[in-house]
């Protein structure tokens, strides 16, 4: 596990190739760019960040919507976004006007197919045509003037009838005017007809557009490298002869950034140094295969200082150990498998994202699946008898205390090596004695609950080391002071260390509800002659399928709480800022 080291680098050249240079270390990927002047006005900077927010939104909007993935651009060729933008407004405008013209259609359909213009010419002839409504059976009720004609138009809950009357309209207590539709009830289908096919139309061009997602992405991606540019462009300096701008590098990238401005064909000066005392550099981490695959969950914590310690190999196995053990299921872990594999497969090639997360889905997989088979459990049965499991904790068959055990013993062990961490990443010698204190309480009251003699001899070294190095003040009544509030608080590692015991409860209840479930299956099979096995498969898949999906949340909810609440505070601070070179990605 390493953070890698930065450099601050300066780079100096002349005024007209200043925005070239930066176009040179940009494509390099290397550059985290920092302020050298107070930020220039920069009108490209901010058309772009507007861009940049339409382009996402337009993205947005194509995977959000169920948009068949068919048809062809308009054009032949990747829409533009603002061509995309335009559809989607329109679609939407059209939807209301569907959505309207419907309720319209439902109006009329109440009333018949006639022309309310012929009810408006009447009018001015001195004929007033009128609809009303009641309640069912309320019409024979009604007091209508009279001189009226009444007819009857719909009947239901809600009784339509006209009125024909003389002059400019009639009055009837007790009954609800109706407004005449819009228009008639053929040009009204006719309309929404014409609004259908112009939707049709436009979800085809947006087929068209979803289906070439991968370049919009790419766009997109380039959007957001020259707003990035624009950005450290407006923080640079700049006269009438030279241009300068500055940041982070990874040093390693140095001799590469050196051999290109040797090349460049306006003269380069460049210094690079080392972070100042009180400079916060970028966070870049090198990493293996396993404990990068798990860094996108990590960083969900937050970064590691660029002074501290990255946390990803203490984080990545233990928390594959913890999820296999609170899943815990062969047949759940190679459902996960081949579905991180399949999905790893149909969008790894679209989506960068995608790998880690697939990897460290099917890591997780490896783990449940591993776990299951040492503790006898496919889908809550274990086909091989009893004799043949290996850590038999079935709360029905074995003995669920073995893994309340088991639980514990991990809290020890991941705890001691987060003590340890601590105090190798100590700055001076009193903060390594007082965290190694800390292990030897925890170490010292582990022995004394298995009655280990010599628990007292460590409990003792670990409470006098607490009682001495809690303060670095010279005044030994301060430094016992100190060191008493340091012994209180320490109370809490007996929390932290059963906080361990959920590991214990979420292995226990997956099986169980396994079981539970086989058992239900087996009782509805008996129950129902027929089509009792089909309903004992239904009960399986539905039964099996909402306890993996339960199982899946606790599983990754509690292993990242134990890390993020009781292990890495006690060694790392994750107050970071993440490495974000001028390319606009997230490293190089």
């Amino acid at each position: 596990m390493s953070i890698v080291r930065m450099k601050k680098m300066t780079f100096v050249t002349l005024a007209a190739e200043g925005e070239a240079l930066m176009r040179m270390v940009q494509g390099m990927g290397v550059l985290h760019p920092e302020h050298i002047t107070v930020p220039a006005e920069a009108p490209a900077a901010e058309m772009l960040t507007h861009r940049l927010n339409m382009q996402g939104q337009v993205l947005h909007d194509l995977k959000s919507r169920e948009i068949p993935r068919a048809g062809a651009p308009a054009h032949g060729g990747v829409p533009q976004f603002d061509e995309i933008e335009g559809w989607l407004s329109e679609l939407k405008s059209i939807e209301e006007k569907i959505a309207s013209a419907g309720r319209e259609i439902s109006h009329a359909e109440r009333l018949g197919d006639f022309d309310p213009a012929d009810v408006r010419r009447l009018a001015a002839e001195g004929i007033s045509v009128q609809l009303w409504s009641v309640r069912e059976g309320e019409l024979a009720a009604l007091a209508i003037p009279g001189g009226s004609v009444v007819r009857q138009v719909s009947a239901g809950r809600q009784t339509v009838f006209a009125t024909v009357s003389m002059g400019s309209g009639i009055e009837i207590p007790g009954a609800d005017p109706v407004e005449l539709p819009k228009d008639s009830l053929a040009r009204l289908r006719e309309a929404q007809a014409s609004l259908s096919k112009r939707r049709d139309e436009l979800l085809g061009r947006l087929g068209g557009a979803a289906s070439r997602m991968a370049e919009l992405e790419r766009q997109h991606t380039g959007s957001v490298r020259e707003h990035a540019f624009q950005v450290a462009l407006a923080r640079a300096f700049r006269d009438e002869t030279v241009m300068a701008f500055e940041g982070w590098v990874p040093a390693g990238s140095i001799p590469d950034i050196g051999r290109a401005a040797s090349a460049f064909r306006a003269p380069v000066v460049m210094h690079a140094r080392d972070p100042l005392a009180d400079e916060e550099p970028p966070v870049l981490t090198k990493n293996g295969w396993l404990a990068r695959n798990f860094e996108p969950l990590l960083h969900l914590f937050g970064i590691p200082g660029y002074r501290g310690m990255d946390p990803a190999i203490y984080f990545a196995p233990f928390m594959m150990l913890f999820f296999g053990i609170c899943l815990g299921d062969l047949g759940y872990g190679a459902a996960m498998i081949v579905a991180a594999y399949i999905m790893k497969r149909a969008l790894g090639g679209r989506f960068a994202q995608v790998g880690p997360v697939a990897n460290m889905t099917m890591l997780f997989g490896v783990a449940t699946a591993v776990w299951g088979g040492l503790t006898g459990s496919v889908f809550g049965a274990w086909p091989g008898g009893e004799s043949t499991v290996l850590i038999d904790v079935s709360p029905g068959r074995g003995d669920p205390m073995i893994l309340f055990r088991i639980s514990i013993g991990l809290a020890v062990v991941h705890l001691s090596i987060a003590f340890l961490l601590a105090a190798a990443a100590a700055h001076t010698f009193g903060e390594r004695v007082l965290k190694l204190g800390s292990l030897a309480i925890l170490i010292g009251g582990i022995l004394m609950v298995l009655k280990y003699t010599v628990w007292s001899w460590v409990f003792g070294a670990g409470v006098a080391a607490v009682l001495l190095f809690s303060s670095d003040s010279k005044n030994l009544f301060r430094r016992i002071g100190a060191g008493l509030w340091g012994l209180y608080n320490h109370i809490g590692l007996l929390g932290d260390v059963m906080s361990y015991s959920r590991l214990f409860g979420l292995g226990i209840a997956t099986g169980a509800i396994a079981s539970v479930v086989n058992m239900m299956a087996g009782q509805v099979r008996a129950a129902v002659p027929g089509l009792g096995v089909a309903l004992a498969v239904l009960v399986l898949v539905a039964g099996h399928m909402f306890n993996m999906a339960m199982g899946l949340i606790s599983s990754l909810v509690h292993p990242a709480r134990l890390h993020a609440v009781e292990a890495l505070p006690k060694f790392v601070t994750l107050t970071g800022e993440p490495y974000r070179p001028l390319a606009g990605e997230t490293g190089p």
